[in-house]
């Protein structure tokens, strides 16, 4: 039986929670911004879109620097955590915007989270990673967060759009990701402070 440390089985449960509050929404994104924004495009979904993913991967380049600069691992876990609860907040934005400048504004605030986010789930994962089951724990990872977490949450969003709306789907979407958040905290009492 493949046994998995406490470290990564945690890091593994804390991306699956969130990737499945992402699942939530994402399949559903461009259907919510041409329906409930105003003035909500095919170039507005377009523009949030690089406006996340170009913010996200220059700003992760900064913030892995600066962990990598840091002893221990106490500010792994915190940027961890900072990005699970700002991915959080943004869910519940997305029903208070009302216009594609509110979309872009979250865009970037999306991006600060996941900038924070990525970098240290990554490094905490590949320093914690079991010497000789280093493929399974990443398809464990991959398998449950990418694959199984994202499709069953675009099928349950789906249906839980089109009868209870928009609003409470982000709304779940973000109280899964906070829920995502706190999973990571007992992570502290594991990790190295030096």
């Amino acid at each position: 039986m493949l046994t998995i440390n406490k470290i990564i089985w945690l890091l593994i449960i804390s991306s699956f929670v969130l990737e499945t509050a992402s699942g939530l929404t994402s399949p559903l994104f461009a259907v919510f911004l041409t329906n409930n924004i105003a003035g909500g495009t095919l170039e507005v979904i377009g523009f949030a879109a690089a406006i996340y993913w170009i913010l996200k991967s220059l700003l992760q380049l900064l913030v892995g620097y600066y962990l990598d600069k840091l002893s221990g691992e106490a500010d792994d876990l915190t940027a961890l955590i900072a990005g699970h609860v700002i991915f959080g907040i943004t869910f519940f934005l997305y029903i208070l915007a009302k216009t594609p400048t509110h979309i872009y504004l979250i865009e970037s605030l999306a991006a600060v989270g996941g900038a924070l986010l990525v970098p240290s789930w990554y490094g905490i994962f590949i320093r914690h990673i079991d010497k000789y089951k280093e493929d399974f724990e990443w398809s464990v990872n991959s398998s449950l967060s990418f694959g199984l977490g994202t499709g069953l949450a675009g099928a349950i969003g789906g249906i839980m759009v089109t009868k209870l709306g928009f609003e409470t789907t982000f709304a779940v979407a973000g109280t899964i990701s906070l829920i995502s958040a706190v999973i990571s905290i007992p992570l502290y009492k594991y990790l190295r402070t030096n």
